[in-house]
């Protein structure tokens, strides 16, 4: 499993249902679109955050895309309780079909501090760029502001 403190996050909330997770490691960037219309990412990222921060020891967020997805398990590296281990798989079932068939894509390891304040950035960033009018016109329906509000209060 890849360990290195080298990586950012990119949540971008695009229009009509979409959004797209850019993750830099080290040298390497990947890139995953994940449609709103199978889910809600962005709660699920933010519970995700909440249950992490109180201590949790496993977290699986399966996104959707079209076609396929990636499921992203994260767990807590039983020796180093500060480390989150991270694993994503593509998911070469069909949505909606029970996962059975996934390949790893990715697996690295990061502090939990670290993931924490990568996603509450990101969270902020959109929660900041949703007052903008045209910006909210085709988004602001898929952040979870109340989600959000407990997040902030839980830190």
């Amino acid at each position: 499993m890849n360990e290195t403190d080298n990586i950012d996050l990119m949540w971008t909330l695009e229009s009509h249902g979409w959004s797209t997770i850019t993750l830099f490691i080290d040298d390497k960037i990947h890139r995953f679109e994940i449609s709103h219309c199978f889910g809600d990412p962005l709660s699920e990222l933010i519970q995700i955050t909440i249950n992490l921060i109180d201590k949790s020891t496993q977290e699986v967020a399966c996104w959707y895309s079209e076609p396929g997805g990636h499921r992203w398990s994260f767990s807590r590296d039983p020796e180093n309780q500060h480390k989150i281990n991270i694993e994503i798989e593509e998911i070469l079932d069909e949505v909606y079909e029970e996962i059975k068939n996934t390949e790893t894509v990715l697996k690295f390891t990061i502090k939990e501090s670290q993931l924490v304040q990568l996603f509450m950035t990101q969270m902020d960033k959109i929660f900041e760029l949703l007052k903008d009018k045209q910006y909210a016109k085709d988004r602001q329906s898929d952040f979870p502001f109340d989600l959000y509000k407990k997040l902030k209060n839980n830190i």
